[in-house]
């Protein structure tokens, strides 16, 4: 009952509206009309004829071609509010949802009429309308800025994300080794395979003692 009743509403609301802009442009229409036949001379005045003379364009004449160029922008300004009231009563095409990602925004996509001269539109609202930072997939920024024609589907964003896990992971297993490497301690030799870090570790000392001499 409420849906019904709110349409109805609406239908008159849109009615009063239209109503008051027809008579408006009316109103506008109408002025323009009398001030264009106040501004155009009439073809046996004899003011313009007195003062045109063969060879000569006199001051009558060229306040003629001024008068018709006012009136001819005045039609224009009447046609284009004309024109702007017909597509005022156009029903304009509802918005359509694109589509939704892991982090909850919304994104939509506004399309006009060929006719119309609004322009085509793409906005996402946020899971949080508060926060004007959150974060938005790569894709789907892409498709925002007008980069793709196509939204993402849900795979391809998925698939997106594993390969920045990915990629951030590896990342963190180089940065670990080599803060384990320059935390060893480094001796007074090269550590290389084949070389000793000590001198003469390994090998097995000989005494010194001299063995006694065999009795005759």
């Amino acid at each position: 009952m409420r849906s019904i009743r709110a349409r109805k509403q609406a239908v008159a609301v849109r009615i009063i509206t239209a109503f008051f802009q027809m008579i408006c442009l009316g109103l506008l229409g109408a002025f323009a009309l009398v001030v264009s036949s106040r501004d155009v001379p009439l073809a046996g005045d004899s003011k313009s004829t007195r003062n045109s003379q063969p060879g000569k364009i006199g001051q009558s004449g060229v306040s003629c071609r001024g008068r018709a160029v006012n009136t001819m922008a005045q039609k224009g300004i009447v046609k284009q509010l004309f024109q702007n009231f017909v597509n005022s009563l156009r029903r304009r095409p509802p918005p359509k949802m694109a589509g939704e990602d892991t982090l909850g925004n919304k994104y939509f996509e506004y399309i006009p009429d060929e006719k119309s001269e609004e322009r085509h539109r793409r906005w996402f609202v946020p899971l949080n309308k508060s926060r004007f930072d959150q974060e938005v997939p790569v894709q789907w920024e892409a498709w925002l800025r007008f980069r793709r024609v196509d939204p993402p589907t849900p795979e391809e964003v998925e698939q997106s994300r594993q390969i920045q896990a990915q990629t951030i992971e590896k990342a963190r297993k180089i940065k670990e080794r080599r803060q384990l490497e320059t935390a060893k301690p480094q001796g007074a030799f090269p550590s290389l395979p084949g070389l000793q870090k000590v001198p003469g570790e390994g090998r097995i000392r000989e005494s010194k003692t001299l063995d006694p001499l065999p009795k005759k």
